[in-house]
């Protein structure tokens, strides 16, 4: 008989907008302003970053490389879901694995679950506990409430400790005083795509306030017969429907309070038609979310801020497998419990401290405990839910000279259950050139805590009932195993940049020369040894999960954004890196992964985009990434462009548009394995914005 094998199914940083009087002489609205910075203000005289640090600073103080994705260019770039946009950074890549999991990655060397990235939703983080990654299809936020996201491409663990390990994608929604009235949003396509969203934006005394609500339905990829042996049938269907309400209110002069409230939910499609140890079910999944900051200036150059969440998350996928066997001499047929239910629970508090202790410090420290509670019966063979305690201490300092000269010094010492206590520095040095140029060296090390499944796998083939001696629970197949004790993964990285931005030349451009040396990395492998009490042992013996492997990357970066004229934008956002470094080594050495072949060579994307008469405006975006071997996937490399044509609507009692997208017109091709194709899709759309 053969195997039964199956399929399986940090962190916080807080992202605080403290521009509000960090600095002297700045005034009481900024932070609530910088928020809403949008393409009218990104060529000002000295544009924001919000997130490397957690003070506010000018793109030319900032110790670390950033990638800055405003609202034009979320518009420009015609994509109907949020990961999507991350192909316009410099080094990243988008992969989509089957099941209608999404992986957001930056300089490859990465699975499905992508586990070295941290993000964060307004200060949130919704980085899985459990398996780690992010669950993109059931993110709680609507692509019509993302004001801006700023990517840190880079570690950034000083600032956001463990996860922050890759980089930081920060993404920041509208205060709800920049979307006041009625908005209506819909989309239609191939697929069976289809997307609705509804969003009411008002106020009520010193109270801003919105709700938005959103559909968004598609019956996945397409089969595609990509080995001339039949198409595969991917069932990867999913519905969500999700439902937020943001809040700000502002009670005295000084103190500011604000409140998030959201939930998710919808089925997604799982198995394959035919397959008994895979059979095609539909997964339930559900979660919500409450967060709740409050801020309080207590002067021009210092404030105060208290931030408490908590997040929820449900995945219901269970069934029973009735599976045929001669292995025992007569026929019999074998019941296996199969339980792939995942549920996660976050509580995490948070308190923050900025201000200016002479005229060339900023500071801003801060203590952050998490509590994670999760439970996971068939990953982790327990009906018991574990809970894992986090705590950190932070700080950031800038020092300005007020000339040429900036130093960001910071360090985050993190405690934690797995890997005891660890300590993230960071120092950089920025220094000005005329022109509106720049120059920046840093130093920074990260690390990266193992996921929950990770460091406590036991996820097996069991029987549901008594069959002849053997009792219920019997392992028929071990899949996964962990022994504990895995190290976090260590990151240093080096970085130098050469940047320039000019409001009157509207050009904002930089280089980075990087040097990544990544240790321990946490890998899966498979051990021939078989597990005790396998009735009916596999060929290819237990995944397990090992610290063997290093890798360094180096290479070059170059992101730059271009308007030309007031009615033209250009985006670039190139990378080169070499990698090199072996996982499995140790472990596997006939079957090692050569790191050189993970990470792309080279990724490129262009975005032009211009308005024409008549109020139409086009866009085309064109992404191309050289060959790599995705961990756990397959070896690719394509080169695909969209297509965006928008006609906006005036005098008829609203703003509004209609618009058509052509995506991947280039051809058919795949980002992550051969069997989940992307191809040409057409979409169609309505947006309308009533005061």
């Amino acid at each position: 008989m053969g195997c039964i094998k199956m399929k399986q199914n940090d962190s916080l940083g807080l992202v605080l907008a403290v521009a509000l009087g960090v600095a002297p002489g700045a005034g009481s609205a900024a932070g609530e302003m910088v928020l809403a910075l949008g393409e009218q203000d990104y060529f000002s005289e000295l544009p924001v970053v919000l997130t490397v640090t957690r003070l506010p600073q000018a793109v030319s103080d900032v110790p670390a490389a950033v990638t800055v994705i405003d609202r034009q260019m979320i518009e420009a770039a015609g994509v109907a879901d949020i990961p999507s946009l991350f192909r316009l950074v410099a080094g990243f890549q988008v992969g989509h694995d089957a099941d209608a999991r999404v992986s957001v990655t930056y300089h490859g060397a990465s699975d499905a679950f992508a586990r070295r990235m941290q993000v964060l939703v307004d200060g949130r983080s919704i980085y899985t506990p459990i398996t780690g990654g992010v669950d993109w299809v059931d993110l709680p936020v609507s692509l019509e409430d993302i004001a801006r996201i700023e990517v840190t491409r880079g570690p950034n663990g000083v600032a956001y400790g463990a996860n922050s390990f890759l980089g930081v994608i920060n993404i920041i929604t509208f205060h709800p005083s920049d979307v006041q009235g009625f908005s209506f949003k819909t989309t239609l396509g191939d697929d069976d795509f289809r997307k609705g969203t509804l969003r009411y934006g008002g106020n009520s005394g010193n109270l801003d306030y919105r709700v938005t609500v959103e559909h968004r339905e598609a019956s996945g990829f397409r089969d595609y017969d990509f080995d001339g042996n039949g198409a595969i049938d991917l069932n990867d269907s999913h519905r969500t429907a999700a439902v937020t309400l943001r809040g700000d209110y502002r009670a005295t002069v000084n103190d500011y309070l604000s409140f998030q409230l959201g939930q998710s939910d919808g089925p997604r499609e799982r198995g394959r038609e035919g397959q008994i140890e895979n059979p095609l079910r539909w997964q339930e999944s559900n979660g919500d979310f409450q967060q709740l900051r409050w801020k309080r200036i207590r002067s021009s150059a210092e404030e105060v801020s208290i931030q408490f969440y908590r997040t929820y998350q449900k995945h219901a996928d269970s069934y029973l497998i009735n599976y045929p066997t001669t292995v025992f001499g007569p026929p019999v047929i074998l019941p296996i419990d199969v339980n792939n239910n995942i549920e996660t629970e976050r509580y995490n508090l948070e308190f923050e401290h900025s201000f200016a202790p002479s005229v060339d410090w900023r500071m801003v420290w801060g203590a952050e405990a998490r509590i994670d509670r999760g439970r996971a019966p068939g990953y982790l063979n327990s009906p018991y839910t574990v809970e894992h305690h986090l705590y950190r201490l932070f700080a950031n300092a800038e020092w300005n000279s007020g000339d040429r000269w900036t130093a960001n010094l910071g360090a985050l010492v993190e405690h934690n259950e797995f890997n005891a206590t660890r300590t993230s520095p960071r120092l950089a040095m920025n220094y000005k050139l005329n022109g509106g140029r720049y120059l920046r060296a840093s130093y920074t090390e990260a690390f990266r805590t193992p996921a929950l499944f990770e460091q406590e796998a036991d996820y097996a083939a069991r029987l549901a009932d008594d069959v002849f001696i053997y009792p219920a629970g019997t392992v028929i197949d071990q899949l996964y195993y962990s022994g504990g004790g895995l190290k976090p993964e260590h990151m240093t990285s080096y970085e130098l940049g050469f940047g320039g931005h000019g409001a009157e030349e509207r050009v904002s451009y930089e280089v980075k020369l990087f040097n990544e040396e990544l240790r321990d990395l946490i890998t899966l492998y498979g051990d021939p040894a078989q597990a005790q009490g396998e009735l009916l042992p596999s060929n290819y013996g237990v995944f397990k999960f090992t610290n063997d492997g290093t890798a360094t990357i180096r290479g070059i970066e170059v992101q730059a954004r271009l308007q030309p004229t007031e009615d033209s934008l250009i985006s670039i956002a190139y990378s080169h890196a070499k990698a090199e470094g072996r996982v499995l080594e140790n472990v596997s050495p006939l079957k090692y992964v050569d790191m050189a072949t993970a990470t792309p060579e080279n990724t490129l994307s262009l975005l032009l985009a211009h308005s024409f008469p008549a109020n139409w405006r086009g866009s085309i975006g064109l992404y191309h990434v050289t060959d790599v071997k995705w961990i756990g996937g397959d070896t690719t490399s394509y080169t695909t462009a969209d297509f965006t044509l928008r006609k906006q609507l005036r005098g008829i009692g609203a703003e509004g548009s209609v618009f058509f997208t052509a995506r991947d017109f280039l051809g058919t091709y795949f980002d992550y394995i051969n069997t989940v194709y992307q191809e040409r899709r057409a979409y169609f759309g309505l947006e309308l914005h009533l005061q």
